[in-house]
This record gives structure tokens, sequence and C-alpha cells, in this order.
């Protein structure tokens, strides 16, 4: 026999199977609906149709998240782990089935006087982390859901004005990292785009690059959004002494692609010659600010611009395409104009 009970405006029924008390949410508010679908569970329990949730071990999910790329890349899925195994050791416990809401408040704790940004990751990142386990139906609810992310402050717009950019610009040429600066500029790629960009890549006749996936680096662009990028005359004539005919863009000595934490490292060194630093973190994705910024600034449609920086949301784009702060005329349509004095009225 089967029971149904009510927790948060939810019924759920709760069986036994094989010796042990098994609870299914039954994903409605409506006791008449309820009762019904509690019927319908005791006839396929005496027909042995229905199967208790499985005891999976942390073990035994985590390599099946690795390896899970359904919907997100694998790489994705190892850098998130480095939190997961924070996360799993914080409680210890052996099986998914086991981990529940308080672990998780517990552990999110530790970044209540962190920043909010690092916060909502966490929170992303955890909930992310046990998603495939409810789809294959090891838990019946992700423990994360309900945990509600911080407001951001909203920050400063971040781009880089012409006579910044021209400052790193002339900089980077001394340090040898010029046609990646230029190119990063006037295309607004990813950094990890640009380390794997070609030359076969570039189609100057028809003045535009394209941006693929590179299963021969073990690439694959954001969100598997592969896309053209048209390339400015500029942009030409300043990478003309670097053209190749094929082979890596930006290679790395050994003549592969440069480590993300290579190229940081040289961003930097320019970034405190420059002293741009002082009161504001810069890197390479300013260059992609910039892009975004300086087309929005000139009018360029944000479809456009969510098109060439490979967004899958348009809303990132509206982020990204800063837009600076300058004067408008519009502004003078709130001036009072001065009426002639009606007449009779005293001087």
């Amino acid at each position: 026999m089967a029971c149904i009970f009510k927790r948060n405006k939810t019924w759920y029924v709760s069986y036994v199977d094989a010796g042990r008390q098994i609870v299914k949410s039954l994903k409605t508010a409506d006791e008449k609906l309820a009762r019904f679908l509690k019927k319908e569970y005791e006839v396929k329990i005496k027909r042995g149709e229905v199967k208790g949730e499985r005891r999976i071990s942390v073990e035994f999910f985590c390599k099946e998240y690795l390896e899970d790329v359904s919907y997100r890349k694998k790489s994705t899925n190892v850098a998130d782990y480095c939190r997961v195994k924070e996360f799993l050791s914080h409680h210890g416990k052996k099986t998914i089935n086991s981990i529940n809401r308080d672990d998780i408040q517990s552990y999110l704790r530790r970044f209540e006087e962190m920043s909010p940004k690092t916060y909502n990751e966490a929170i992303g990142i955890i909930k992310r982390f046990f998603r495939p386990a409810v789809e294959r139906e090891y838990i019946l609810k992700n423990p994360a859901d309900g945990f509600h992310r911080k407001k951001v402050p909203q920050s400063l717009p971040r781009f880089l004005t012409d006579e910044e950019y021209m400052m790193l610009e002339n900089l980077s040429v001394d340090a040898g990292i010029f046609p990646i600066v230029a190119t990063a500029r006037y295309t607004g790629l990813r950094l990890a785009e640009l380390l794997h960009l070609e030359w076969q890549d570039f189609d100057f006749e028809r003045k535009l690059v394209r941006v693929l996936n590179k299963p021969q680096f073990g690439h694959t662009v954001k969100n598997y959004q592969v896309r053209v990028v048209p390339i400015s005359e500029e942009l030409k004539e300043k990478l003309a002494p670097y053209i190749r005919q094929k082979g890596l863009c930006f290679p790395a000595p050994s003549g592969g692609p440069y480590n993300h934490e290579g190229h940081r490292r040289f961003i930097r060194r320019i970034i405190d010659q420059s002293k741009l630093r002082e009161g504001r973190r810069m890197g390479w994705h300013d260059f992609r600010h910039t892009f975004a910024s300086r087309l929005a600034q000139q009018g360029v449609s944000l479809y456009k611009i969510c098109k060439w920086l490979g967004h899958a949301d348009f809303k990132t784009t509206q982020i990204y395409a800063h837009f600076a702060p300058v004067y408008d005329n519009d502004i003078e349509k709130l001036t009072i104009v001065p009426t002639e004095a009606p007449v009779g009225a005293s001087a």
C-alpha cells in the first residue's frame, strides 16, 4: 500500500520497496489528483513496475559527471570539479542520495564574507553538479534548489579608450605580443579562441575570420557557437607583416598553443608598465569589452555585436556592450524656455 502526504504545497507518495521506504514527489498541489496518482502507484507496485531510488556512491557519480558532455563541455566540468571536490570533502558523505540541504547550507557559510559573485558561482556549480543526478533519477530533487543568488553591485563600465588601447599596443610591441593584442581588440575573440586561431582561419580578401572548434588541439568554442567575424581594414594592415600561409597565429616556442596562464602573465606585465591597472582589475577580457562597447557607441546594432561575440543569449551582449557616459544634445530638451510676462504684471 502507498500513502500520500503534503509538504510545502506539493503532494508526495510514500511506499515500501524491497524493505526500504521510498518517497517521490507527485509534482502537484491538487489533492484530488494526488489521490488519483496514489491509486496508480498502488497498481504499479502490485505489477512490480515501480522502481525505488538507487543508492549512488559519490565516487561513481563523480566519474559520470566528468564524462558527461551532453549539454556542457568536458573542460567546463573539469574546471567546476575543483569546487565540487571542496564541497564533497566538506561534508564527507559517501552517497549522492545522503547529501541534503543542510550540507549545502553549511558549505555556503564559508562564502558569506566573500564577494557576492564568488558566492553565486559556488551555488551555480553545486546546482549543475546535482542536475544530472535528478535527470537520471538517482535523486528525487536537486538539494541546491531554493538557494537564492545574492545581488551583485553593478560596477562602472570596463573598456579601454582609444588612448589607453594605443598605450597598451605600443607596449605590446616590445613584449612580443603585438599581433594577439591587436587581434583581441579588433575581433573581440576570447583568449582561448585567440590561442587556437590559425592563419588559415583568416580570409583577408573577404575580410573575415572564422572562429572554429579545433579537435586537433582539444579546443571547442564556448557554447559550441562557431561563428564568422568581419575584420577591419585597419586590423588587416596591422597584421600584414605577421601573416603566414598556415599554422597557429600565436604559437608557443614549442610550436603548439600557449596555455592561458602564459598570456595572462604577458598582458599583466604590460598593464603594470602602463599603470592603467590602478584602482581596477584588468586583463584580456577588457579587449572583448572594448570591442563590444566601442561598436555599440558608434550605433552598431546589438544583434550584430551578439553574433560577432558568439553569445548564446542576447542579454549577455547587453551586459558586455557598455555605453560610454558621453554628452547627448537631447538633454537640452529639458531647458525651460522663458516666456513673456503677462500683460498687467508688475515689473
